[in-house]
């Protein structure tokens, strides 16, 4: 259980072989008013249907501002579904992040993922900060540098290294973020070259919505970046909603190339504490 200043999240999992999930939160708003959020229903369908790999797409396109008062609880989770080339994935990440004045922000991610059948493992441990170094200017346009350190559980991966290069622009009711990510591999089973990443992002609200675009690629690395097929290339549309503290966003990412999942569905929540 967690709580700030009349907020608290509480939230309970049981894995097993068909593993009953359940997960509710609830927000304690300023007119004493309680409004309970049930995702459990959501949860109960996704989890039979899972066997877990870490490639799960739980990432998201990062935006480059940052507000001096920043203390952040996030939940995000993702489902691939399985083709002809591999099992359907499904991985989930609790992280926290609190900004340390208005131009630099500190975040801890952990990140789980289950085998089918297998028990529940924590898959890497990442420590993030983020750098702010341009405001918004009059045209709209802000830029972040994020370095992240990436330590994995067990001995079927790498760690790693990487640097986050991150922009932002408003055009009329548009937004847009770009994020480009090199990066390098240590410890055993390390890959030759540097790792190199690319996302784009165009988004607008619509009422009280946010509806967008989202575009991942991940380029493998300099020296075995191979062909477009031999990458990971997705696309899809996102839309998010908040409701007072609680900010839900929901999207779907279609595989553009042979190595990326054809199917993959995510549901991310961020609550400010």
């Amino acid at each position: 259980m967690v709580g700030y200043k009349g907020l608290a999240i509480a939230g309970a999992a049981d894995y097993n072989v068909r593993p009953r999930c359940d997960f509710h939160m609830r927000l304690f708003l300023k007119e004493g008013v309680c409004v309970k959020l049930y995702l459990e229903y959501l949860l109960v369908l996704l989890c039979p249907l899972v066997s877990i790999n870490a490639l799960a797409t739980t990432s998201n396109i990062s935006g480059a501002d940052v507000s001096a008062d920043d203390k952040t609880l996030g939940y995000r989770s993702s489902y691939e579904s399985n083709d002809d080339s591999r099992p359907s994935v499904f991985s989930q990440r609790l992280y926290y992040q609190q900004s340390v004045n208005d131009r630099h922000r500190n975040r801890v991610v952990m990140q789980h993922s289950r085998t089918e059948g297998g028990p529940l493992e924590l898959r890497f441990t990442r420590v993030e900060h983020l750098w702010q170094y341009q405001k918004p200017t009059h045209s709209g346009e802000t830029g972040a540098l994020r370095f992240e350190l990436q330590l994995v559980e067990g001995d079927d991966e790498p760690h790693s290294a990487r640097v986050n290069w991150i922009k932002g622009y408003t055009l009329g009711q548009f937004s847009t973020r770009f994020n480009f990510t090199v990066g390098r591999d240590f410890g055993d089973d390390a890959r030759s070259g540097a790792s190199v990443a690319a996302r784009a992002q165009v988004s607008r609200k619509v009422g009280k919505y946010g509806v967008g675009l989202q575009f991942f690629s991940n380029m493998n690395t300099t020296s075995a970046m191979g062909s477009f097929d031999r990458q990971k290339h997705q696309i899809g549309p996102t839309v998010s909603r908040q409701f007072g503290t609680l900010t839900v966003f929901a999207s779907y990412l279609s595989g553009l190339s042979k190595r990326a999942p054809d199917n993959a569905f995510r549901l991310y929540l961020k609550c400010a504490l």
